[in-house]
């Protein structure tokens, strides 16, 4: 889900690597 959130949010493109490890 939290992949999918940054997907449709470029904006978060420093989050990133917060994402992968919220995955």
């Amino acid at each position: 889900m939290a992949f999918f959130e940054f997907f449709s949010t470029p904006t978060r493109a420093p989050l990133i690597p917060t994402n992968l490890t919220t995955t």
